[in-house]
């Protein structure tokens, strides 16, 4: 089976997303960020509740409590920021080889990859997990390296689930054929 494969930077970024969830956060740890934020409110929520409580003037200071959460509030603004700019400094420029039109090419021994400018070869033992995310095809050599099939790919979800079911196939075989 043969596919043209038309990459764009909507399918970078979601395969980026995917992938460094996927490298992040496992099953039982999946909001790890979210629930530390939330825990952090509360512990602040709890101090603020706490002083105007004990408040030794019968009246709660305003203006301390918005000054004491100035910091964290300026800490997350500039950790979203950074994030954001770090995202888009990992974007591949729009010539590299990534956006390149390919060739993918399922095969008995491997998948063949090739572009006008390169061509490489992976033996289906190389590949670590075969996933599908909203309709993109991940094939995982590592924890975050894929070979990245776009949704737009197929023509619709039969021929996904027939190209993916080929790919099954092949691994099945091959694991077949190894020595016990």
């Amino acid at each position: 089976m043969s596919k043209t494969i038309n990459i764009t930077a909507k399918d970078f970024v979601e395969f980026s997303d995917y992938g460094v969830n996927r490298a992040y956060c496992n099953k039982t740890n999946s909001s790890g960020f979210l629930r530390g934020l939330v825990m952090w409110v509360a512990i602040f929520l709890v101090f603020l509740l706490g002083f105007y409580l004990n408040s030794s003037k019968g009246g709660f200071h305003w203006y301390s409590a918005g000054v004491g959460a100035l910091l964290p509030t300026v800490f997350l603004v500039s950790f979203v920021i950074t994030m954001s700019r770090m995202r888009h400094a990992c974007m591949p420029d729009p010539n590299s080889n990534l956006f390149r039109t390919k060739t993918l090419e399922l095969k008995p021994e491997g998948v063949r990859w090739a572009d006008d400018l390169q061509e490489c070869f992976y033996a289906w033992e190389g590949f670590s997990a075969v996933e599908e995310h909203q309709g993109n095809v991940y094939l995982f050599l590592d924890k975050v390296m894929a070979l990245i099939v776009p949704a737009a790919t197929f023509a619709d979800d039969a021929e996904r689930e027939e190209f993916l079911a080929q790919i099954q196939h092949h691994r099945t075989e091959v694991k077949s054929l190894e020595p016990s």
